[in-house]
């Protein structure tokens, strides 16, 4: 049995590497998997889990979870978005709600962060920043003293959305609608489950589409959820994958027929000489070492280790990001230090 939790996160890049990594599985097992999927904010759940695992499914949409209530409160600022959501969150945290407030982007995760400790310096020990590209040490930290309440507030992108137990929450706030119902509904899902209602803030932005919420609130609570987008066919994820089926297994034509639509791919790898075909001419192997060390889950593209002057590891940043916000001279934020990047030095 295979387990999927929180089925929505499989979208785009991840999901489609997600949806071979379940091909090359099920091409080493035997007999048949039986398949679970969960998501409790999902569009067209079913369709999008046979993409993903390559099967038919049977849907089952009826819930007998308890509903805990939650307050949603949508705010234009008259000012600074940014300013209005240090001030909310100081409030709570003085109230002593356990509170996390969502960003769009990491660089402004970081910056919340310094503004509201800026404003009181005592909450440096029980606040934190958390986002991708904190090391995985870093990162359970910060995870663990959230939910042992040793951190009162956690500033974060979409990172702290689903997958990880942080316990039960009183606050939210959200800086600007996150872009997808998907997503709203998994931040506003961080809090109010236990027996305290929970209160929700939505601060607007300037742009269209929050000022669209902005003036029709309840259609943040009444429009169904979008449905994931995967696209497992993507050139630049299926030629790891296909070399790391070869390397558990020679790969033959009832992998992937004539008809299939990476034929073309398998076609290309055996040009480049990554596959080649034995003696028989009916199986292809591949020469690669160890392929699975090239595929990136989350991203496409070479990944960065982030190091201070001590030789130290401090980050990562992947090959998408590196030279827009880790160019020479730029200032890297992180929990609360800046520093200035001197070089990037590719492999």
């Amino acid at each position: 049995m295979v387990s999927v939790d929180e089925a929505h996160i499989y979208r785009g890049i991840f999901g489609a590497n997600v949806h071979h990594l379940f091909w090359r599985l099920k091409r080493l097992v035997p007999s048949n998997l039986c398949w679970i999927g969960t998501s409790a904010t999902i569009g067209e759940g079913k369709r999008f889990f046979e993409k993903l695992i390559g099967e038919e499914v049977v849907s089952i949409q009826k819930s007998g979870a308890p509903r805990p209530k939650r307050n949603l409160c949508v705010l234009q600022p008259k000012g600074s978005p940014y300013t209005l959501a240090c001030f909310l969150m100081e409030k709570l945290l003085e109230k002593e709600k356990r509170t996390v407030t969502f960003t769009k982007a990491r660089r402004i995760t970081e910056l919340v962060y310094n503004w509201l400790i800026n404003r009181n310096p005592k909450y440096r020990k029980l606040v934190s920043s958390y986002r991708a590209g904190f090391l995985p040490s870093e990162r359970r930290k910060i995870e663990q003293n959230f939910f042992d309440g040793t951190l009162l507030g956690v500033v974060s992108t979409s990172a702290m959305e689903a997958g990880i137990d942080i316990g039960n929450l009183d606050a939210c706030i959200l800086i600007g609608f996150p872009g997808s119902l998907v997503s709203l509904y998994q931040r506003m899902g961080r809090v109010g489950r236990g027996q305290t209602p929970a209160d929700i803030f939505l601060i607007t932005m300037p742009d269209a589409l929050d000022q669209y919420y902005l003036s029709h609130p309840q259609e943040l609570l009444t429009r169904d959820v979008e449905e994931p987008i995967l696209d497992p066919y993507n050139d630049y994820i299926t030629e790891g994958h296909i070399l790391c089926a070869a390397k558990e297994m020679p790969l033959n034509d009832c992998d992937y027929p004539p008809s299939h639509p990476l034929r073309k791919t398998i076609d290309l790898l055996d040009e480049k000489g990554r596959l080649i075909l034995d003696e028989s001419g009916t199986r292809w192997h591949t020469l690669s070492r160890n392929p699975h060390r090239e595929i990136n889950f989350r991203s496409i593209g070479e990944s960065f280790e982030i190091v201070d002057e001590n030789e130290k590891t401090i980050g990562t940043i992947d090959g998408v990001r590196v030279y827009r916000e880790c160019h020479e001279g730029a200032v890297y934020l992180h929990q609360g230090q800046s520093y200035e990047v001197e070089k990037i030095s590719e492999k």
